[in-house]
């Protein structure tokens, strides 16, 4: 009996040691983006720049919604509660108060280790990429989401989440990252943008 119970200890420290530990994300990146919004029914691809200790990021994209193809700058200021959308065909710009808390791209503290899955080929030298799968339930935000990350360096791969009350879902997928915001300007809300929100206007 004693040996069984030395034996189970063993190989439950041997998963435990084969668990991944939560990596810590990249707190600033940019990258190529494509996102879909099922709720909504359109895609969208956008360069995209991530800044998470100033709570911000922002999207130059094209947007494909019914048949018709256009391009936005958006800026996402969660610390000034601020959304600016410029469409950079006519150069109009929204301004929107912004009441969607700031979620961060990166494993939660209390997210669970799901599977580690390769992109492209394990039996391939040169052919793959090691990701990690971490999913969970934000109880305060009334959210599931799945989140998968590099094993290395830590970055984003896909980034889904599941909004209960609205029965709704959003995913986003990275690639072409480089580290940190080699364009600021990204950021820079235009002057045209400078005037007070329609109040009926609130996302």
């Amino acid at each position: 009996m004693r040996t069984e119970l030395v034996l189970l200890a063993c190989l439950a420290s041997l998963v435990a040691a084969q668990e991944p530990q939560r990596c810590v994300a990249i707190s600033q990146f940019e990258a190529r983006e494509t996102s879909f919004d099922f709720e909504r029914r359109f895609e969208r691809e956008a360069k995209f720049g991530y800044d998470a200790p100033n709570e911000r990021f922002y999207r130059y994209e094209e947007l494909n919604e019914n048949a018709t193809r256009n391009f936005y700058h958006e800026i996402f200021l969660h610390q000034e509660r601020a959304f600016y959308r410029i469409d950079l065909k006519t150069r109009a710009c929204q301004r929107f108060p912004l009441e969607r808390p700031f979620y961060p791209i990166a494993v939660p503290p209390d997210a669970r280790y799901y599977a580690s899955r390769y992109l492209g080929s394990s039996a391939i030298a040169k052919a793959n990429l090691l990701t990690t799968v971490w999913v969970g339930e934000d109880e305060e935000r009334h959210f599931g989401y799945e989140m998968v990350f590099t094993e290395r360096e830590c970055l984003p791969v896909h980034v889904t989440r599941f909004f209960r009350e609205s029965r709704s879902m959003e995913r986003s997928t990275f690639f072409d990252a480089t580290l940190g915001i080699t364009d600021p300007t990204g950021f820079e809300v235009p002057p045209e943008c400078e005037r007070p929100p329609p109040p009926e206007n609130q996302l």
